[in-house]
């Protein structure tokens, strides 16, 4: 549970502070499908 939690946190970090995420909707939907997944797999992992 505190994976995914510091996973959305991260995530969230990122799209509101790196320049990458701003002005370009395909890069941002990509990269929070991308963070999204990646907290889905961190709950699998046991």
């Amino acid at each position: 549970m505190v994976k995914i939690i510091k996973a959305g946190l991260i995530s969230a970090y990122i799209i509101k502070t790196l320049y990458f995420g701003r002005h370009s909707t395909d890069r941002e939907v990509a990269l929070m499908m991308l963070m999204a997944y990646l907290s889905y797999m961190l709950a699998e992992v046991p």
